[in-house]
């Protein structure tokens, strides 16, 4: 094969995956994160779990600010590090000690999902107790008059 026939072969793979790609982004718009999210659980779900379709890192499920989305939606409210992490070995999902870090600081930081509340805590959703404080009045109602 010749040097133009291999760049030739090369630029049609790259325009192959520039179209694989694009129709994905017109997917992702169309489901927007929760359908994404659903995807995600039913495609994964399918995997061998021994490793991906290309025989890489294994898939035993969601990962990192998917998989950190998944646990905080059955149970809102203040989450440390420690107890995302084994809620993740408990499921069987792949994390390390940064990676879980960073999908959690990305949730708050990036997406405005959660919010940190101290070093290693965090809250989901971001505005989780906010009602209740605002719902809660010390006063029991009494009116003060003014004089």
């Amino acid at each position: 094969m010749t040097v133009l026939a291999r760049l030739q072969e090369q630029a049609a793979q790259a325009t192959r995956q520039a179209e694989r790609l694009n129709k994905m982004v017109e997917l992702a718009k169309q489901l927007g994160d929760d359908g994404l999210a659903e995807l995600v659980a039913i495609v994964g779900s399918e995997l061998p779990k021994n490793g991906n379709a290309n025989g890489n890192a294994k898939a035993d499920g969601p990962r990192g600010r998917e998989a950190v989305r998944v646990i905080v939606r059955r149970r809102p409210g203040i989450w440390t590090l420690a107890q995302l992490r084994e809620e993740m070995k408990r499921e069987g999902w792949f994390t390390s000690d940064s990676g879980l870090e960073a999908a959690a600081k990305r949730l708050c930081d990036v997406n405005r999902e959660g919010r940190r509340i101290g070093k290693g805590r965090y809250v989901f959703p971001a505005n989780h107790g906010e009602e209740a404080a605002i719902e809660s009045d010390h006063s029991g109602g009494a009116a003060i008059p003014l004089t």
